[in-house]
């Protein structure tokens, strides 16, 4: 009986730490969402500013992303509350299924981070990209993963012109083919989200500890 419990209990745990908080976006649902509406190489970048308040998008103008823009855009933002989203065009996003050893859950950031050039044709460093765990295999002693990639080098003239505007976005908002969205954070590792998360853990830790420890005698 024992066994069985601490068997459930490394599963919950494991599912608990793969608990993904909602990046770009504020608990009370505000942020500000940069939708990108021209990112053809050599033309000028254009982009559309949206207050998101309540799960609704207001528009803000768009902006073509000169220094006159630049400009505007940061005016147009200045004051408002709420994380930076950036959503993408169409074409952006790369995903692909990837299949591991059932070992690899324990740790699949820095599995996937060792493995992504293997992978995929870029180094982890090369890549904004985030992953969905879609089966697990107990018997096959395998894992399903979805892996969603946008290449960081796609990105980069945009993202300084919207430095300029002092906007720094936290993450990416992209559309699949099948028409879903996924969301990338722009940073690997969120130092903020453990801090958070560590009461929690600490507690399932101590609660599977204490009946571990009351079912030693039986």
């Amino acid at each position: 009986m024992l066994s069985q419990f601490l068997t459930w209990w490394r599963t919950q745990l494991s599912a608990l730490l793969r608990l993904q908080p909602p990046s770009g976006e504020a608990q009370d649902g505000r942020a500000l969402v940069i939708a990108v509406l021209e990112l053809t190489p050599g033309a000028p970048l254009v982009v559309e500013a949206l207050a998101r308040r309540r799960g609704r998008d207001g528009s803000l103008g768009r902006f073509t992303l000169d220094s006159t823009g630049i400009a505007a855009l940061h005016n147009a933002g200045t004051g408002l509350r709420g994380p930076v989203l950036l959503r993408l065009p169409p074409g952006l996003l790369l995903e692909q299924r990837v299949t591991l050893p059932l070992a690899a859950e324990r740790d699949l950031e820095r599995v996937l981070t060792y493995e992504m050039d293997r992978l995929t044709p870029f180094l982890a460093t090369e890549l904004f990209w985030s992953w969905t765990l879609e089966r697990r295999d107990s018997v096959a002693g395998q894992v399903r993963l979805r892996l969603s990639l946008v290449p960081k080098a796609r990105l980069a003239q945009l993202l300084d012109a919207l430095a300029g505007a002092a906007l720094h976005p936290s993450a990416l908002d992209a559309a699949a083919q099948d028409g879903t969205r996924r969301r990338l954070p722009l940073a690997q590792g969120r130092p903020g989200w453990w801090a958070r998360r560590g009461p929690v853990l600490a507690g399932a830790l101590c609660a599977g500890l204490g009946v571990a420890a009351a079912g030693l005698p039986f």
